[in-house]
């Protein structure tokens, strides 16, 4: 299996992005299988895929859009933790 390195200083900011807490041990997993994840994709770019035929579908059919009765904002957003006004306030996460 190929093994592509992560860094050190990239596992800590997607760990910093996933607002969760690991151990020592744990950080040592992720970056191996995050390492493992990436090497499969660095094979999987490498095939030969000349002979393969284009499978993808059609996309440019439409359908005619359709109003049907929704949930109303104030019965979807009551039990959010946060709110501000007809929306959810979620943390930033983008940077």
């Amino acid at each position: 299996m190929v093994n592509s390195n992560i860094s050190d200083e990239d596992l800590d900011k997607i760990i910093g992005l996933s607002k969760l807490n690991f151990t020592k041990d744990e950080k040592s997993e992720i970056k191996k299988d995050l390492s493992d994840v990436i090497g499969y994709f660095e094979i999987i770019s490498k095939a030969d895929t000349k002979a393969v035929k284009n499978i993808v579908s059609n996309y440019s059919e439409t359908r005619e859009d359709e109003i049907v009765e929704s949930f109303k904002t104030e019965e979807i957003i009551k039990n959010a933790k946060n709110k501000n006004e007809n929306s959810f306030v979620v943390p930033r996460v983008v940077e």
